[in-house]
């Protein structure tokens, strides 16, 4: 299905052929490098040792501002 995807693109002149072949290569190669990463890094962890436990704590991490007391 998307080799017709591709073949539509570049017969109606909707992308040029650079556009598709550095588009699969992105999609190749750089995508699964990234899924292997994060594989890699979330390793022994669990949904609920990520999440925040409490507000405050939640407001933190989003914003990247800590309350120092």
């Amino acid at each position: 299905l998307d080799a017709f995807q591709a073949l539509r693109l570049l017969s109606t002149r909707g992308h040029y052929s650079i556009d598709i072949i550095i588009g699969w290569y992105m999609a190749v190669n750089v995508s699964n490098y990234a899924g292997r990463l994060g594989r890699y890094y979330s390793r022994g962890t669990t949904f609920h040792d990520i999440m925040p436990t409490n507000a405050e704590e939640a407001f933190e991490t989003v914003t990247g501002v800590a309350d120092m007391r």
